[in-house]
């Protein structure tokens, strides 16, 4: 035998060896390959589904806070029609007092008037000051005396 069919005898008796140690180890190595395969396909699908919902999220979140903004907006203005409303009201009770007051200062302010009017008549007549009524007495007796003046002035020119 030449050394080179003795190569390839030694050769194909190591394959014989070595192909069953080879076919063991691809057995047991094959299932922790395909369960590796798995978790990081799992992984992936975890990262895209991670993403997916958290778009998801993002857009529902918008959604919501579109949502939460218009409700915001519309309760603002019930706020504001609410407080003109009680802005009006108030106003309409404070202008309805304001008038109860003023009311009440002019009858005072009309009554101390006439005690007043009436402490200064007196104090006139006490000192001897004629009265209005006095005075108007007095024209009409002016008056009748300037008629009968006239009258008699008359008389004796025509006698």
């Amino acid at each position: 035998m030449t050394t080179q069919s003795q190569s390839t005898k030694n050769t194909l008796d190591i394959e014989k060896v070595i192909k069953p140690v080879i076919e063991t180890v691809e057995k047991k190595v094959e299932p922790v390959i395909e369960t590796a395969k798995s978790v990081f396909l799992a992984g992936l699908g975890l990262i895209a589904l991670a993403k997916k919902e958290g778009e998801k999220l993002l857009q529902d979140s918008e959604k919501t806070l579109k949502a939460l903004a218009k409700e915001g907006e519309k309760f603002e203005k019930d706020l504001e029609k609410q407080a003109k409303t009680t802005v009006n009201k108030v106003t309409k009770k404070a202008e309805g007092r304001l008038q109860a007051v003023r009311k009440n200062v002019e009858k005072t302010f009309s009554k101390a008037e006439k005690i007043v009017e009436k402490r200064v008549e007196k104090t006139m007549e006490n000192i001897g000051v004629p009265t209005v009524d006095d005075i108007k007495k007095l024209d009409r007796r002016i008056a009748e005396l300037q008629k009968e003046i006239k009258n008699l002035n008359e008389s004796k020119r025509a006698a």
